[in-house]
């Protein structure tokens, strides 16, 4: 399972737990996105985006520099951009446990 399906489920049963429904139309809807990026992000096609990872931890309600890092970590983003979200979380990780 990559990250893209981790988040598309964790929105699923989000939705679930709201009593909506939890197709792909309505997870369109409610990140405001387009029904064939969620089509291709199950379907293992494409990742999810820095702004549409963004979207998906404001609606889980999750710190969106980590949704987006463990995103980047999907074999479908360049290794530039694996390389930097990595490097950013392990910065992330220090900051936090200086706090």
């Amino acid at each position: 399972m990559t990250y893209a399906q981790k988040y598309l489920d964790l929105v699923r049963s989000a939705l679930r737990a709201r009593g909506e429904r939890d197709s792909d139309n309505h997870v369109a809807k409610t990140l405001d996105i387009s029904r064939t990026a969620v089509y291709n992000w199950k379907n293992e096609i494409t990742g999810i985006g820095i702004i549409d990872g963004y979207r998906i931890a404001l609606f889980l309600d999750l710190d969106p520099l980590v949704v987006v890092s463990e995103l980047h970590k999907d074999e479908f983003k360049s290794p530039e951009l694996r390389q930097f979200f990595s490097l950013v979380s392990d910065v992330k990780k220090k900051a936090d446990e200086a706090a």
